[in-house]
């Protein structure tokens, strides 16, 4: 082989070698983000949260605050219809309206609850259960009349109490409405119709939970 031709092939070889050098370093140093990758990006939707079904009412006066069901069935000049609870709620004179749910009378008493039935004549004729879990000093739910009881002349007493709670020295009455009087108030679907509005008794609200003593 010619001397010439050989030192050709040589040459031709160190740039072959070169060029493959260099290109093996130009990919290895592309940047991540290259514009010559494709690039999937994912977009995340961020869901709408569901509103709460309850409302809160706060008397920052007794130190106390009532859930109740953000709708229901209301009263309204037509009768009853769906609406929005709320509408008819507030403290008055110690006392505090709760749409046609119950209303709530505050009186001074520094002795028990036990004292308090005692005083209304109440001492022996109910049925009572333990509320806890509400920041009071006391609660209780009036059940019941107890079986053997006996009224020998009108109603018997405290007839429309459900719930009665102690927190310091006042007590808490709760009366439930049989009939409703609030223009706007919801209702307990329980006494209006509970096979119509079955989808908010399905709520899984309960009354004698609803009350939290904040102070």
């Amino acid at each position: 082989m010619p001397k010439g031709f050989a030192h050709l092939i040589v040459l031709v070889g160190i740039v072959l070698l070169i060029v493959a050098v260099l290109g093996v370093w130009f990919f290895t140093k592309q940047p991540t983000n290259s514009p010559a990758i494709s690039q999937i990006t994912s977009i995340k939707s961020t869901p709408t949260p569901t509103p709460s079904p309850w409302k809160i009412y706060k008397n920052d006066k007794y130190g106390l605050e009532i859930t109740y069901p953000r709708n229901g069935v209301i009263l309204s000049e037509k009768g009853y219809q769906e609406g929005e609870c709320g509408k008819a709620i507030g403290e008055e004179n110690g006392k505090i309206d709760v749409d046609n749910f119950f209303e709530v009378k505050i009186i001074p008493w520094t002795g028990t609850i036990a004292d308090y039935l005692v005083s209304k004549g109440a001492g022996k004729i109910y049925n009572t259960e333990i509320i806890e879990g509400t920041g009071s000093d006391e609660g209780i739910h009036l059940v019941g009349l107890k079986k053997d009881f006996e009224v020998a002349v009108g109603y018997p007493p405290l007839l429309y109490v459900k719930y009665l709670f102690k927190k310091g020295d006042n007590i808490y009455i709760v009366s439930t409405f049989l009939h409703p009087e609030n223009i706007g108030g919801c209702i307990n679907p329980e006494v209006i119709d509970p096979i119509k509005y079955k989808k908010y008794l399905d709520q899984g609200w309960d009354q004698k939970n609803s009350f939290k003593f904040i102070n």
